[in-house]
């Protein structure tokens, strides 16, 4: 009834993404209330999810943070074109050649934007 009045069809893109995102936010405020000790501790994590915005500092500096969106964007702009192509098979359907260079492409991109040095692995911090 509201979508009607909108105007907003029920199979729209638009519906599904917005349909997505509540319900992830949703499931991540419940794994608040799973994970604090009690439910003082998850109201203070929600109260101070956001930062007051004077204090917000990135802890990586422009170059990561470009960075990190070039790649999200590469990421959806794949996403997308995969639900048109299998892009798996387009590869192998391709000449040995093309695929190789690919391979090779693709390994030194990641040897090359890789991160070296020593850090603690994530999990250690729980």
């Amino acid at each position: 009834m509201v979508l009607d009045n909108l105007h907003i069809r029920k199979s729209s893109p638009v519906l599904g993404a917005f349909r997505i995102f509540i319900t992830f936010h949703i499931v991540v405020l419940a794994w608040i209330f799973f994970r604090a000790r009690d439910i003082n501790t998850a109201l203070y994590i929600i109260k101070n999810l956001v930062p007051d915005v004077n204090s917000l500092a990135l802890r990586i500096n422009a170059h990561e943070f470009y960075m990190s969106i070039m790649f999200i964007a590469v990421l959806l702009v794949t996403e997308m074109i995969n639900q048109k192509i299998d892009i798996i098979s387009f590869i192998k359907r391709q000449k040995a050649a093309f695929r190789w260079g690919f391979y090779y492409l693709f390994m030194m991109c990641l040897l090359i934007l890789a991160r070296y040095g020593e850090q603690q692995f994530i999990y250690f911090q729980f």
